[in-house]
């Protein structure tokens, strides 16, 4: 079997738990989350463990994970329209990975950071902000329709932050699997590597969507 076919397996059997979590909230949601948390936290602190500076990245992680996982939390349960903005978070990232890997794979000559992730470019960061952007202009469109929300240039100027931001967390996590040695955080998802390798980026975009949620859309 293929590792493309270990990843579609792998997601088709995932998928239904996440939806159902998310969409049901409450009690369900916080299982979903706490799970989800505790199997990062157990990652990070092995890949920690392996690096040079195990006590600054266990610390960092202490910190990081929390506070993160807390806001991601908080996004669907703090707000009356938090599965909307779930969704809507989720949707933006993936657009942004989606631009990220498909101009990157076309166009990607400008490494972005070659000793922490060789297949980034610049070129690929910008395709994952416009990506984003674009996102961000059409959910707000069809999705949240208040007429007192931001013009289209502050949508995409916040979606372009977003995508920008989705990437950062992507490299962040790179950077501890570099210091660590390890290609993926862990070997639980068949196809895929571990869970912080399919939540970076959600991770470090949580705090940020719930700041816009709040302040902004």
């Amino acid at each position: 079997m293929s590792n493309l076919q270990l990843r579609i397996i792998s997601a088709l059997v995932m998928l239904p738990f996440v939806i159902g979590a998310v969409f049901m909230g409450g009690f369900p949601f916080l299982v979903f989350t706490a799970i989800i948390f505790i199997l990062a936290v157990y990652e990070w602190a092995r890949l920690s463990l392996k690096t040079q500076n195990k006590i600054g990245f266990l610390v960092f992680g202490m910190i990081y994970l929390p506070l993160c996982f807390y806001e991601f939390y908080n996004l669907r349960t703090g707000f009356s329209d938090g599965l909307y903005l779930v969704i809507s978070m989720l949707l933006i990232i993936w657009s942004a990975d989606i631009g990220a890997y498909f101009v990157g794979r076309k166009f990607g000559k400008h490494k972005m950071a070659p000793t922490i992730s060789p297949n980034k470019s610049w070129e690929g960061l910008a395709g994952a902000m416009f990506f984003s952007a674009l996102m961000m202009i059409v959910l707000m469109m069809y999705v949240f329709t208040s007429d007192a929300g931001p013009g289209f240039l502050m949508l995409a100027i916040t979606g372009a932050i977003l995508g920008y931001i989705g990437q950062a967390g992507d490299l962040l996590e790179s950077f501890l699997k570099r210091k660590a040695g390890e290609k993926d955080s862990s070997k639980l998802i068949p196809g895929h590597g571990g869970v912080l390798d399919r939540v970076d980026s959600i991770l470090l975009v949580s705090p940020v969507f719930v700041f816009i949620a709040e302040y902004v859309l």
